[in-house]
C-alpha cells in the first residue's frame, strides 16, 4: 500500500456524508460565473467520480470487491455496505468505476444482517491471492449511500486524486450528463451506447474529455435548437468555446464539438480537422438557398497547436461571419446564408456520427444572437481566467513528440498515437508490447509494458535531427535495474541521442555528427540521473534530459531531472565537429531498445520529445500536470 502524502484514509464519521467537505469550494461559482443571463443556450462542464461498491452480506460470508487482470490481480474498486434501502436496493449489488456502474444482476446474499466476524483485510482475499495495487484513499460508511450521496463522494475523490469519471447514458441508473442551464435543451432519453470515458468528465479541472470513439451526449430537438441562426427579421448567431486540441493529423476524420444538421441540407456543425488539421471549421446548411452550404476554417497560419488552450467566439449578422481567437479579430467573411430549419434534427456534442472531438472542451456556448463588442470582451474576459486556471502542458508549440496511454484517441494494440500532428499521422510502431489499463487488463495508469526481450516502439523519421536544443520526457517504471555496462535502452536515434539506464544510473548522450559529447553514456562527463534505490524499480519516476547546445561552438549545457526537481547540471563540450547541431544523419526514433539488442524491462505510460530546452519552471509544471495520474 502506497503511504505517501497520507494516501490512505479511513472515514471517522461512519455514518454522516458531510457535503461541505466532500464538494470542493469553488464548485458553486464556477456554477454561477457560467449561467447565462441572456438566453443563450450552452453546455458548460459538470463533475463527478471514482469508485464504489454496494450490497448485503450473509452472516459470516466474505465479501470481495475487485477486477481481475489476466495475470490474475485483485484490483479494489471500493467500499462495501448494508443496503437495504440505497440505490442498488434490498438484497442487491452493484459496483461503480469511475461513475460508471458495472453489471445490473442482483445479488445473492439474501440476509440484511452484515455480521461476519472475520477482520477486514485490503489486498488479499480469503483464498490467499493477493492485489498487486495502489491505495489511495478508502472511505467506509455503515449504510447504503443514495444516489446524491454517492456522486457527492465521486466528486469528492475525482476532485481530489485527479481521476477522469464517465458521462453516463443510461437513465435508469442515474444519468449524468453534461449540464445545459438555460433549459432551452434537454437530454435525450434513449440509451446511446457506453464507451468508457468517452465523452468523460474531470472534475478537478472542470473540463470534459473526448476521444475519437463515436459518442456523444445527444438532446432533444426544441426550436432553440433548431432555429439557432434564424431568428426572425435579423439572422443572427454567436458561438462561443474554450478547448484543448489533442489528436493525430488524420485528413480523413472530423473532429466534431456541436451540430445539428442533416448533412448539406440544414442545420450546423463546427467541428476541428478534416482536410486541415488543427484548424476549427464552421457550415451553414442551406439546400434551398442559392447555395447548399456556407462554410470557413481559420487560416492555416492559426492552426492550433496539440495540448494548447484557445477561447473562440464566432458571431454571425446578416450575411458576414466575424471569427475571433483568444479576443482577436482574425478574419471576417461575407456572402454567408442563414442556416436552414428543420424541427426533426437532434443536437449532439462531442460529435457526429463516428466521428467525435478528441481533445478537452471547458465550455460551449451558443447564442441565437449577435453579441455586442461589450458583451463579447465581457464573456471573454470571464471566461478567460477560468481557462487560465486549468491545468495544461508546458510549451505544446515546441511538442515533437507527444504520446500518452491516456491520450484521447485510440489507445491502439499497433500504433502509439502521436497528439502534435507535425506531418506525421500516425506515430510510434509497438512490437509486442502489452497494453494495460483496458479491457480485461484493468491497471492504472494505463501503459505499454516492455518485457526486456523484444518488446520495442520505432517511428521512421529524426526529431533531434539538426536542432541544437531538445528535450526528452518519460513517464517511465522499471522492472529491474542495470548496475554495470549492460544497459536498458529507454530512447534512442542512433548517432544521435542515446537514454538509457547504465552503470546504476540513467545515462544521457548527443552526437554532433562528429562525436558524442561524452562518448560513454555520460559516465565521463556525469551526463547521468540518479535515482534512489528504493525507486530504481516497481516506481513510477518521471525522468527528464534536457540538452541545450550552440549553432557557432561545441559548448553544451546538459540537465536532467527527476520528479520535477534537478538531478544534474553539467556544461561540457564536443571533442570534435564545428558546434553542438545534433546529428542530421542519425538514425531513426526507437523506444525500449537500440539496433536489435538492449530491450527495454519495464513499463512507459507517457513520452513528450521537445524542440527546445525545457526551463526548471516547465519541467515543473509537465510534472504537476501528469503526477496524480501515477500517485506523486
Amino acid at each position: 500500500m502506497n503511504n505517501n502524502r497520507n494516501l490512505t484514509q479511513l472515514q471517522k464519521d461512519w455514518n454522516l456524508l458531510t457535503y461541505g467537505t466532500a464538494v470542493p469550494k469553488n464548485q458553486q461559482n464556477i456554477d454561477e460565473e457560467l449561467k447565462d443571463k441572456d438566453g443563450g443556450m450552452k453546455i458548460p462542464f459538470t463533475g463527478y467520480s471514482l469508485k464504489e461498491m454496494y450490497g448485503d452480506s450473509a452472516s459470516g460470508a466474505e465479501t470481495q470487491n475487485y477486477y481481475q487482470d489476466t495475470a490474475g490481480y485483485h484490483l479494489h474498486t471500493g467500499a462495501w455496505n448494508k443496503n437495504s434501502n440505497g440505490e442498488a436496493g434490498s438484497a442487491s449489488v452493484f459496483a461503480f468505476l469511475d461513475g460508471f456502474r458495472g453489471g445490473t444482476n442482483a445479488s445473492n446474499i439474501y440476509t440484511s444482517d452484515f455480521s461476519t466476524t472475520s477482520d477486514a483485510i485490503i489486498g488479499k482475499s480469503g483464498h490467499g491471492t493477493y492485489s498487486k495495487i495502489y491505495i489511495a484513499e478508502i472511505i467506509i460508511y455503515n449504510r447504503a449511500l443514495t444516489q446524491k450521496e454517492r456522486q457527492s463522494v465521486e466528486f469528492y475523490l475525482s476532485h481530489k486524486w485527479d481521476l477522469d469519471q464517465n458521462v453516463y447514458y443510461d437513465s435508469t441508473y442515474l444519468t449524468r450528463w453534461p449540464r445545459e442551464f438555460t433549459g432551452n435543451a434537454t437530454n435525450s432519453n434513449g440509451s446511446l451506447g457506453v464507451s468508457f470515458r468517452s465523452p468523460g468528465i474531470n472534475a478537478k479541472r472542470g473540463i470534459f474529455l473526448g476521444n475519437e470513439s463515436g459518442r456523444y451526449v445527444q438532446y432533444t430537438t426544441t426550436d432553440a435548437i433548431s432555429n439557432l441562426g434564424n431568428a426572425g427579421t435579423v439572422d443572427e448567431l454567436t458561438m462561443e468555446w474554450a478547448a484543448c486540441f489533442l489528436a493525430a493529423k488524420d485528413d480523413g476524420t472530423n473532429y466534431c464539438i456541436f451540430q445539428n444538421e442533416t448533412y448539406q441540407s440544414d442545420g450546423i456543425i463546427m467541428r476541428y480537422g478534416g482536410n486541415a488539421y488543427g484548424r476549427p471549421y464552421l457550415r451553414f446548411n442551406h439546400a434551398s438557398g442559392s447555395g447548399t452550404t456556407s462554410s470557413g476554417y481559420l487560416p492555416s497560419v492559426n492552426s492550433v497547436s496539440a495540448g494548447s488552450w484557445h477561447y473562440f467566439q464566432l458571431i454571425y449578422e446578416n450575411g458576414t461571419m466575424y471569427w475571433y481567437m483568444d479576443n482577436v479579430l482574425i478574419q471576417t467573411q461575407t456572402g454567408w446564408q442563414t442556416p436552414e430549419i428543420d424541427a426533426n434534427d437532434t443536437m449532439q456534442f462531442l460529435s457526429q456520427s463516428s466521428q467525435s472531438f478528441c481533445g478537452e472542451v471547458a465550455f460551449f456556448r451558443l447564442y441565437n444572437k449577435a453579441l455586442t463588442a461589450k458583451e463579447r470582451i465581457n464573456n471573454y474576459l470571464t471566461q478567460k481566467r477560468r481557462v487560465e486556471t486549468i491545468p495544461q502542458v508546458a510549451a505544446p508549440s515546441n511538442l515533437k513528440v507527444f504520446c500518452d496511454a491516456n491520450q484521447y484517441r485510440t489507445f491502439g494494440a499497433s500504433t502509439w498515437y502521436d497528439m502534435t500532428g507535425y506531418g506525421n499521422r500516425a506515430g510510434l510502431t509497438v512490437s509486442g508490447c502489452s497494453q494495460l489499463g483496458q479491457g480485461s487488463n484493468m491497471i492504472w495508469p494505463k501503459q505499454y509494458s516492455f518485457d526486456g526481450t523484444d518488446d520495442n516502439m520505432t517511428w521512421a523519421w529524426k526529431p533531434s535531427a539538426s536542432n541544437n536544443a531538445m528535450s526528452y520526457c518519460f513517464w517511465i517504471k522499471f522492472d529491474s535495474w542495470v548496475t554495470d555496462a549492460a544497459y536498458n535502452q529507454i530512447y534512442c536515434e542512433e548517432s544521435a541521442c542515446w537514454i538509457a539506464n547504465y552503470y546504476d544510473k540513467i545515462g544521457f548522450d548527443i552526437n554532433n555528427g562528429s562525436t558524442w559529447v561524452d562518448t560513454n553514456g555520460g559516465t565521463i562527463d556525469g551526463l547521468q540521473i540518479t535515482v534512489p534505490t528504493a525507486d530504481q524499480t516497481d516506481t513510477w519516476l518521471y525522468v527528464v534530459l534536457v540538452y541545450e547546445g550552440s549553432g557557432s561552438s561545441t559548448s553544451a549545457n546538459f540537465k536532467g531531472y527527476l520528479d520535477g526537481e534537478q538531478n544534474f547540471n553539467v556544461t561540457t563540450s564536443f571533442a570534435s565537429g564545428s558546434d553542438g547541431t545534433i546529428n542530421s544523419s542519425g538514425g531513426d526514433l526507437e523506444v525500449g531498445k537500440r539496433n536489435t539488442s538492449n530491450f527495454l524491462p519495464g513499463d512507459l505510460a507517457n513520452m513528450q520529445v521537445y524542440n527546445k530546452a525545457l526551463s526548471a519552471a516547465e519541467v515543473k509544471q509537465n510534472y504537476d500536470y501528469f503526477r496524480n495520474r501515477f500517485g506523486k
